[in-house]
């Protein structure tokens, strides 16, 4: 006796299988050699156009790097300084064009015995065609050959400072240090 239930499902499974095809190729046929050509010029063109944009882009790039790492630098420093109660110092060597945050960790038991914060605020060298033509307001350290700004601990530093970068094209970033508050900005370069 055959049940009816296995009979529906001999039909259903009937009704939802897929018919198969099968394909065969005429003939595979490769890449003529007039089509990879005219694939290699194009892409040359392509390179052409783009290529010089790109390589005049890079060093801008650069100097905005380098500008926003001594921004961040600065405004660590700062806050270092204020949140712990001690003095930091952004200090910057001009002729190697390095950088880094030093902090004064036990002021009462050693004063003027300063440290680098930490790894990622050691010594940091700027990328290559980014100089540091202009320093203001920077204390010369005689035993580094560096020049500083230093930051108290209520967060202010002790003088206005600027520090000017430039790229090999002529291209000038600025950053001013308030006195009185500490604050970092970015100066507006005025175009004439």
């Amino acid at each position: 006796m055959v049940h009816a239930g296995a009979a529906n499902g001999k039909k259903l499974t009937a009704l939802f299988q897929m018919p198969q095809f099968t394909y065969k190729a005429k003939s595979s046929r490769g890449v003529t050699l007039l089509e990879m050509i005219m694939v290699m010029v194009l892409l040359f063109i392509v390179i052409g156009v783009v290529a010089p944009r790109f390589t005049d882009f890079v060093p801008e790039l650069r100097l905005r790097k380098s500008a926003a790492q001594f921004y961040a630098g600065l405004h660590r420093a700062r806050n270092e300084a204020s949140t712990y109660g001690i003095r930091a110092r952004f200090a910057v060597h001009q002729t190697s064009r390095t950088f880094r945050i030093v902090i004064e960790p036990r002021p009462m038991k050693k004063p003027d015995e300063f440290t680098s914060l930490n790894q990622t605020w050691d010594t940091t060298e700027l990328p290559e065609g980014v100089e540091i033509p202009t320093l203001e307001g920077f204390t010369q350290d005689s035993a580094t050959g560096e020049q500083y700004v230093e930051f108290r601990a209520d967060g202010t530093s002790a003088a206005d400072a600027t520090i000017v970068l430039q790229n090999e094209g002529g291209d000038q970033r600025t950053l001013k240090v308030t006195a009185s508050t500490g604050q970092v900005k970015f100066v507006e370069e005025k175009k004439e």
